[in-house]
């Protein structure tokens, strides 16, 4: 079964690209994507005009791991990648895949990492009013079943009380989903 598979990956690695349609290099080696890394890194850091020192306090690194990475002598763990391409204003993955030493690539690159933060804003935005409109129908179930039980007669909300029980343990499990949900997405807002 295994054997199966491996010629079609080889075929999908062959035939990847990326996400502005261009194909993407098949016989690139780790080693490859580590020198992108490095010249990407000292390329871009001084696009900005940014020492070492400066971009390091930025990413909340000393000099010396900068350094190393544009050296190639050391590669950023993920997040640390993450934080330096957005503050050098490309992507993750073209500071990585890309030749950003290339003033066409770069600029490509540069249009790329605005068009995704925009969109990614754009995301965010649209799950802020959706958030707001779910809180709206919590409201109005609770209020809802709220003017319901006073309409009842002493029997009738009697016999309903567990149901009330377990209606008020949902709904604060809603409103907790509500909270976190929430939470989350002014994380994500901080980071676009």
């Amino acid at each position: 079964m295994r054997t199966l598979f491996i010629p079609i990956l080889q075929q999908m690695a062959s035939s990847s690209t990326s996400p502005d349609g261009n194909k993407a290099p098949s016989d690139q080696s780790q080693n490859d994507l580590s020198n992108f890394i490095a010249s990407n890194i000292k390329v871009l850091r001084k696009r900005v005009g940014w020492s070492q020192q400066e971009l390091a306090e930025r990413v909340g690194l000393n000099r010396g791991n900068i350094a190393s990475y544009e050296t190639g002598t050391a590669e950023p763990k993920i997040c640390k990648l993450l934080t330096i391409s957005k503050l050098l204003g490309v992507t993750s993955r073209d500071i990585t895949r890309a030749d950003l030493s290339d003033p066409t690539r770069l600029e490509q690159a540069m249009e790329h990492f605005i068009a995704e933060e925009r969109a990614d804003k754009e995301r965010i935005a649209s799950d802020l009013q959706k958030l707001a409109e779910l809180e709206e129908v919590a409201k109005s179930i609770t209020n809802l079943q709220h003017f319901k039980l006073k309409t009842l007669d002493d029997q009738t909300k009697q016999s309903l009380q567990p149901l009330g029980h377990y209606f008020d343990q949902l709904s604060d499990l809603n409103q907790q989903v509500i909270t976190d949900y929430r939470n989350l997405l002014d994380r994500l807002k901080c980071h676009c």
